[in-house]
């Protein structure tokens, strides 16, 4: 069986949907007894056929200047490669899949954020991927969910039939490990200017990660006065309220923006943290969540979503829309030995339950189902 993929999320993207592209591919390129057909507009400069001899990666050229060319590559250059290269099926990895295709598709909608909270995104985003996701999910054989939560939004939402979707957890990278060498976490610690002992948030700063309401609860914790706050991520859309927050007197000090971070620099703010914060309002899976607890970070967390679903005994669950139920999370978790102590071992053990070999065997069947 011969797969194709869209890989510009991995050229385009630095957040969790690449994680999830390049760890699908890397698992399924080990399991696939056909070849792997990579699309995009430019290169990934990711050396595939040194990796694995099945893998090939195939530049279709058009540079993406606006969702014009966007939509122009994708609906046309894109299935013309596709049908050159003989493919069987074909993965669209981010929510879309091509209208005119000579192959099955499968498609992966990672959250819908946009259709539930429109207000969330930047203006006309929410329609472009409520239009995208709409046609996607009718057009394909099989729709790729992270979450029962995810499945649930899209059976109430889009009305697609629950035997089409394929309920498919993903993992951490391997690169999220403890690490243990205290001297790695003190450079990494001096590199961004943090301090103190610290509370860790991860994941791109943008209204859905709700980091006003995590601010606004860092100020009223008791906390504050031990501990910085790193928010650890790159910018994303409609974040001056946060800046506007972080800059008030009582915080200015004491919160530490990163910016976008490596993966190596990010594992040693797990290992290091007394805790790890993510209030989110809506997550489809929560990577940073089962990356800080791969590292033996304790987790506090929203009891929403697909955090519920899938973290609800091995991390504290807080209302999202309360800054007090998360500031009174921080300061029960931090002021309790014991309670971090429980919850990093219980974190450590929910994280095993995942692995990226069992989500490819999983997409592997659901390539299956859809040609057959």
């Amino acid at each position: 069986m011969n797969v194709g993929y869209d890989i510009r999320p991995l050229i385009f993207t630095k957040a969790g949907i690449a994680t999830y592209l390049y760890n699908l591919i890397a698992n399924l390129a080990r399991l696939s007894d056909g070849d792997i057909y990579l699309f995009s507009s430019s290169s990934s400069r990711i050396a595939w056929r040194q990796k694995f001899q099945n893998v090939k990666e195939k530049v279709v050229r058009l540079p993406q200047l606006n969702r014009y060319f966007e939509s122009l590559w994708g609906e046309h250059l894109l299935p013309l490669a596709i049908k050159r290269g003989k493919i069987d099926v074909f993965h669209g990895p981010r929510f879309f899949v091509p209208q005119k295709l000579s192959c099955p598709s499968v498609v992966t909608v990672h959250d819908l954020g946009f259709k539930k909270f429109p207000e969330l995104v930047k203006s006309g985003v929410a329609a472009y991927f409520d239009e995208m996701v709409a046609s996607s999910v009718k057009r394909a054989r099989k729709v790729i969910v992270l979450s029962h939560a995810t499945r649930k939004d899209l059976i109430d939402l889009y009305k697609v039939a629950d035997g089409k979707i394929a309920v498919i957890y993903c993992a951490a990278d391997k690169a999220f490990s403890p690490v243990t060498d205290k001297a790695a976490i003190e450079r990494v610690k001096l590199k961004f200017s943090i301090r103190k002992k610290f509370i860790l948030f991860a994941g791109t700063v943008e209204p859905r990660k709700n980091i006003v309401n995590l601010l606004e609860a860092y100020r009223m914790a008791k906390a504050k006065d031990e501990f910085d706050l790193v928010v650890a991520g790159g910018y994303g859309w409609l974040y001056d309220e946060v800046l506007r927050k972080a800059s008030q007197p009582e915080l200015q000090s004491k919160v530490v923006f990163t910016d976008y971070i490596s993966s190596e620099d990010m594992a040693c703010l797990y290992s290091g943290c007394e805790a790890f914060v993510f209030p989110s309002f809506y997550e489809g899976f929560g990577l940073p969540v089962l990356e800080a607890m791969n590292c033996g970070a304790p987790v506090i967390t929203s009891s929403t979503s697909s955090l519920k679903e899938l973290f609800a005994d091995s991390s504290y669950q807080v209302d999202p829309h309360s800054p007090g139920s998360i500031a009174e999370g921080i300061d029960n978790v931090l002021s309790n030995a014991a309670l971090r102590d429980e919850l990093r071992t219980k974190g450590a053990k929910r994280s095993k339950d995942f692995s990226w070999e069992a989500t490819a065997r999983q997409t592997l069947e659901a390539y299956k189902e859809a040609i057959s």
